[in-house]
């Protein structure tokens, strides 16, 4: 599939479509130099494209370079301010930044995102994983949350090409590292 599209792009010409398309593919192998390089080429070409910001942000998040994600995530919600997945991508983000001066911001983000998009297994697992890290967690809501995370996880045959990411771990594995942390 990567051949085909790389042999389009060459063909027909720049698409900012089909490089978002050849970057999936390439995540999906574990290319994600490669897909940055093809997400970065469609932001180029179609600058208007909040999801193209949005998976750089979330890639950018993955390899731990978080200045870079913050300016995608941030223009990607300027662009679609209402997008659930965007809102999850940056609470995310935050999560992971470790800054507990912003813990507040992650939390409202994912909260939002979890109301917003019912679906998204994304907000549900990392909103459980800042209630399980608080002080004096609500068990109740956590469970809750990957109880949900968990089904959404389990009606996916297919990988989940924009949310799902490797770095994830299943619901019960991260409930049991971050009790272990405590």
């Amino acid at each position: 599939a990567a051949n085909a599209l790389e042999r389009g792009i060459a063909v027909f010409g720049e698409s900012g479509r089909m490089r978002r398309r050849l970057a999936g593919i390439y995540v999906d192998q574990g290319r994600v130099d490669d897909a940055i390089a093809q997400l970065t080429e469609a932001a180029a070409l179609e600058p208007m494209m909040p999801d193209t910001y949005g998976i750089l942000g979330e890639l950018y998040t993955q390899k731990g370079l978080y200045e870079k994600a913050d300016q995608y995530l941030e223009e990607a919600r300027r662009l679609d301010p209402e997008n659930a997945l965007h809102m999850a991508r940056m609470g995310v983000l935050l999560v992971e930044r470790g800054q507990p001066e912003r813990q507040h911001e992650a939390e409202t983000l994912l909260k939002e995102a979890v109301e917003k998009d019912k679906k998204s297994f994304l907000a549900h697992l990392y909103f459980a994983r800042l209630i399980l890290a608080r002080p004096e967690p609500d068990l109740e809501q956590a469970d809750w949350l990957l109880k949900n995370a968990s089904k959404l996880d389990e009606r996916s045959a297919l990988p989940r090409s924009e949310e799902h990411t490797s770095e994830l771990q299943s619901p019960c594995n991260l409930v049991c590292r971050l009790l272990l942390e405590k």
